[in-house]
C-alpha cells in the first residue's frame, strides 16, 4: 500500500531530517513595493562598511552620518531606522545562509576548487562569464555539480572562485598535477593539486579532494558560506542543486521524533543517495498536491532493503 503522507526533507550537516507536509494555499499576489532610496543607500553603506572590518558602534556611527548627509529628514527617528534597517539585513543573511548550507549538504561533493584570477589572460568580466559558463556547460555535458563564490583575496584584493564541485567517475578533464606555491597568508611553502585545463585557460587553481566525512566535520561549506556577508556577490550553483526535497515516506524511514517548531523525523542514512539527489525530483507520485509539489514514494524499494527486512 503507498503512504500518502509526504515529507519536505533537508540535510542539516549531520542527517537527514524531515518534516510533513500538509497542503498550503497559493500566495497572495502583492503591490509591487515603491522605491526605498534610503533603504538602498543603507545596503551600499553597510556593506562598504563590512568591508573594512567596521563593527558595533563604529558601524552604526559611520551608517548614521551617511545616510542623514543625503536625507536629512530621517534625523528625528534614525537610531529606529538603523536598527530595522541592521536587523532587515541581518535577516536576510541568514535565510541567505541556512537555504546555501542545506544546498551544501544535501549533495555529495569531491572537490573543493580554489581557482585564482591572472590578469595577464582576461579581464575580471570576462573571467567570471568564463568561468561560469564553463561550468554550466560541465554540468549539462559532463554531469558536474557546484556551488561557489567570487571573493577578493584579503592580502592582494586578487578575485578567486571558491566551490563545491562534484565530478562523476571518469569525467573529469584535463590532467591533475602537484605543484609547489608560497602562501602568503600562512608564510610557507605548500603543495597543491592543480588542473591542466582550468589553469591554461583560467589561472593557478587548487583541487583538493574531499569526502562525506570531511563535508560534516570539516569547514568545506562555512568557508564559502563566510563571503555571503561580506560581499554582494550571488551564489553560483548548477542547476538542479535543491536544498531539500519532497518525497513520500514509510514509517520504517524515521530514526526519532524530535520538535523544531514542529515535530520533525531524523531519517536513516541510507534511505536518501545524496549523489543523485535530481533524480527524487520531478518523477514519481504528485497526486496528492498536483499543482504546487513533485513527489516520490519510496516505500517499495525501501522494504525491499535487507537492513529492514
Amino acid at each position: 500500500m503507498v503512504n500518502t503522507a509526504v515529507y519536505k526533507i533537508y540535510n542539516d550537516g549531520s542527517h537527514f531530517v524531515a518534516s510533513l507536509l500538509a497542503k498550503q494555499g497559493g500566495k497572495k499576489p502583492t503591490a509591487p513595493k515603491a522605491p526605498d532610496l534610503a533603504r538602498d543607500l543603507f545596503n551600499v553603506l553597510y556593506l562598504s562598511a563590512l568591508r573594512a572590518g567596521k563593527q558595533g558602534e563604529v558601524l552604526k556611527a559611520e551608517l548614521r552620518a551617511g545616510l542623514l548627509s543625503s536625507f536629512p529628514e530621517l534625523s528625528d527617528h534614525i537610531e529606529t531606522y538603523l536598527d530595522e534597517q541592521i536587523e532587515r539585513t541581518l535577516q536576510n543573511l541568514y535565510r541567505r545562509k541556512k537555504r546555501a548550507y542545506r544546498k551544501a549538504n544535501m549533495h555529495k561533493w569531491t572537490y573543493f576548487i580554489t581557482i585564482t584570477y591572472d590578469g595577464e589572460k582576461m579581464s575580471e568580466d570576462e573571467f567570471k562569464r568564463k568561468l561560469k559558463r564553463c561550468l554550466a556547460n560541465f554540468h549539462t555535458r559532463r554531469g558536474w555539480r557546484y556551488m561557489g563564490v567570487f571573493e577578493r583575496g584579503e592580502l592582494n584584493d586578487r578575485l578567486h572562485f571558491h566551490a563545491l564541485l562534484y565530478v562523476p567517475a571518469g569525467q573529469m578533464v584535463g590532467e591533475l598535477f602537484e605543484r609547489k606555491q608560497y602562501s602568503t597568508k600562512r608564510h610557507q611553502w605548500e603543495t597543491v593539486q592543480d588542473n591542466t585545463f582550468f589553469a591554461e585557460r583560467f589561472g593557478n587553481c587548487e583541487f583538493d579532494e574531499i569526502d562525506e566525512k570531511q563535508m560534516r566535520y570539516g569547514n568545506a561549506a562555512g568557508y564559502i558560506l563566510k563571503y555571503l556577508e561580506k560581499s554582494d556577490e550571488r551564489l553560483v550553483y548548477s542547476r538542479g542543486t535543491p536544498d531539500h526535497i519532497y518525497m513520500a515516506l514509510p514509517q520504517s524511514a524515521f530514526v526519532c521524533k524530535f520538535l523544531d517548531f514542529v515535530d520533525k523525523f531524523v531519517l536513516f542514512d541510507s534511505v536518501i543517495d545524496s549523489e543523485h539527489i535530481a533524480e527524487y525530483r520531478g518523477r514519481g507520485i504528485s497526486d496528492h498536491f498536483p499543482d504546487r509539489y513533485d513527489v516520490i514514494d519510496i516505500t517499495p524499494h525501501f522494504e525491499q532493503m535487507t537492513m529492514f527486512s
